[in-house]
């Protein structure tokens, strides 16, 4: 598969980065669709912030949609392409 979804991993916990080691290593072209908030806020560990790299290839077309993307009050998710 060329893409993975991840919507709102568990703040704290290891699953999305050990999701993300698992993919690099199964399929290296693979990318991860992120729905969540950065670094630092209530999604992921700071494991995988530390360690997933943002594809720059998306960038005009991830402005887009995060343009448009409705959030709840308070809360600062949106989409993001890592590798």
């Amino acid at each position: 598969m060329n893409f993975i979804i991840v919507s709102w991993p568990p703040y704290g916990e290891p699953i999305c980065y050990d999701a993300l080691l698992k993919m690099r290593k199964i399929n290296p072209d693979c990318r991860m669709i992120f729905i969540g908030e950065d670094y630092g806020c209530c999604t992921a560990d700071d494991k995988f912030f530390e360690t997933a790299l943002q594809c720059k290839e998306y960038e005009n077309e991830l402005n887009i949609i995060n343009d448009r993307f409705q959030t709840f009050a308070g809360i600062y998710d949106k989409i993001q392409i890592y590798k």
